[in-house]
């Protein structure tokens, strides 16, 4: 990939042109030096480094695409995540899942008869609630809780983070009862 190639490369996926080429160094991990040898043919990029800087031009149209208003694609710590989560295939847009409070603090699992908890939405554990109400794992998880801690054990949805449905608990199991 030479300069004419990537210019082209741009222009077909509806790029802006403001977007520096050390902002697509960084988007792509590497450094500005080296972007700028690779484009000039001086070293020319390895077929990971092009692969690389192909996902990243992708993933740019794709969320310039996404959104009606201009990127300020000079910002380029705040935006790197969300390239990053792109070219992984992320959903860009949060699932909905359950959680347990029990008290303040988020459910993490049991560990023999000890209650794990967190704070973290990345740590606990998730439940899906794609099943009716009365039928969630989630339920089913909290009315056990309930008996072994003296502390409010609730429910609640959360629909504003971002978490792999892999992630979820869909067993009792998954969150340390036996079976």
């Amino acid at each position: 990939m030479n300069e004419e190639v990537f210019k082209d490369v741009v222009d077909q996926c509806g790029i802006a042109h403001d977007i520096a080429q050390n902002h697509l160094a960084f988007y792509s991990d590497m450094s500005s030096a080296r972007f700028s040898r690779g484009l000039s043919g001086e070293s020319p990029f390895t077929d990971r480094e092009q692969r690389q800087i192909l996902a990243v031009i992708d993933a740019i149209a794709k969320l310039q695409a996404s959104s009606q208003f201009p990127i300020a694609w000079s910002k380029v710590r705040q935006l790197k995540p969300l390239i990053d989560q792109q070219i992984k295939g992320v959903e860009q847009r949060p699932t909905a899942f359950d959680v347990i409070l029990i008290g303040p603090q988020l459910f993490k699992r049991l560990n023999g008869d000890r209650i794990e908890t967190t704070t973290s939405y990345a740590d606990c554990a998730a439940f899906p609630i794609s099943l009716p109400q009365n039928k969630r794992i989630a339920n089913v998880v909290a009315k056990l809780l309930d008996p072994m801690t003296s502390t409010p054990v609730r429910v609640t949805s959360i629909t504003n983070e971002f978490r792999s449905t892999e992630s979820f608990s869909t067993k009792l199991t998954d969150v340390g009862f036996s079976e």
